[in-house]
């Protein structure tokens, strides 16, 4: 099947804004979104399945804007849904992660190896889904990054089907619009809103140096956590939940 004819782009993130993101990861993120009292973006069903846990891909930090693909079951596009008219991963502009929202009931795969050969090809950032993924040794052999659910042997075929691309889904609690940023580690997925993703990155990178000072105080002077808490955060009181590093 040829490629869809609609083309789409997203806007580069600026480097200074990937270089901050990628000096904090997933985690530093989600506290910036925190204290900025945003909604934290948290991917909770997307990680690095542990079939796919290389070295390389443990250590890898991915910062992208967000392609988002909106999946359902067959049944319900034979309902009067019409799929996409084409492969999603075909129309994933240069250096997006595609978010592909999965309908929680699926237990096929909505991603494979000839998905991975493609989306190298074409420059995609990653995959991250709330759905499963197979092929281990093929999306390997092209060193993809993928955040997903976990396994499975079945492909999509007569189950599930793309039905919308670049439109807002819902992975979890948190909807992803088209352009937001997507940052993901070993440790996780995050999303920030597009509008806010410089404050987040300054203030991400801001709170990171506080917790280095911590680090450091509590493995070179033998501080305690709380002493450290005092020293560098400013807390005359113990932290708040919300304001607590483990």
């Amino acid at each position: 099947m040829a490629a869809p004819a609609t083309t789409f782009t997203v806007d580069p993130i600026a480097p200074t804004v990937v270089a901050d993101l990628r000096a904090v990861g997933a985690c530093g993120a989600s506290d910036a979104l925190l204290k900025l009292g945003l909604p934290d973006g948290y991917l909770a069903a997307a990680t690095v399945p542990s079939a796919l846990a290389t070295p390389a891909a443990l250590d890898r930090i991915v910062v992208a804007r967000a392609f988002t693909v909106k999946v359902l079951s067959a049944p319900r596009t034979s309902r009067g849904r019409p799929p996409f008219a084409g492969q999603y991963v075909d129309a994933c502009p240069h250096g997006a992660a595609m978010v592909v929202s999965v309908p929680e009931t699926a237990e096929n795969a909505v991603f494979g190896g000839l998905l991975a050969a493609r989306a190298r090809a074409v420059g995609s950032a990653a995959l991250v889904t709330n759905g499963r993924v197979r092929d281990v040794g093929e999306i390997r052999e092209f060193d993809f990054p993928v955040y997903a659910s976990g396994m499975s042997i079945q492909s999509a075929q007569t189950r599930t089907r793309a039905v919308a691309v670049h439109v807002p889904v819902q992975i979890g609690k948190t909807t992803v619009n088209p352009g937001d940023v997507v940052v993901a580690d070993a440790n996780g997925v995050v999303v920030i809103p597009a509008a806010r993703t410089e404050e987040v990155a300054t203030l991400a990178r801001s709170l990171a140096a506080v917790d280095d000072k911590c680090m450091h105080d509590i493995v070179h002077e033998g501080s305690s956590l709380q002493a450290a808490f005092a020293k560098h955060r400013g807390a005359a009181k113990p932290a708040a939940a919300s304001e607590t590093k483990l």
